[in-house]
């Protein structure tokens, strides 16, 4: 579906720091974030959250529930 809108993304595993359980995530830079959010919302996909990652060296990335409207 995304790649019909040509988006820059990424599908992952759901990093540990957001769920223990397994799952699927999608990657994208912070810059195409509010285009895919809309694109996803409005063809009505099921979501769990948006979450913003920063890694920081070595240690545990630093993470940022997003609200679905932002």
């Amino acid at each position: 579906m995304l790649k019909v809108e040509d988006f820059s993304f990424k599908m992952v595993p759901v990093p540990r720091v957001i769920s223990s359980s397994c799952g699927t995530a999608l990657r994208c830079s912070c810059e195409d974030l509010s285009l895919i959010r809309n694109y996803l919302m409005n063809n009505m996909l099921e979501l769990d959250g948006f979450y913003k990652l920063e890694e920081v060296g070595l240690k545990v990335p630093l993470v940022e529930e997003l609200s679905f409207d932002e």
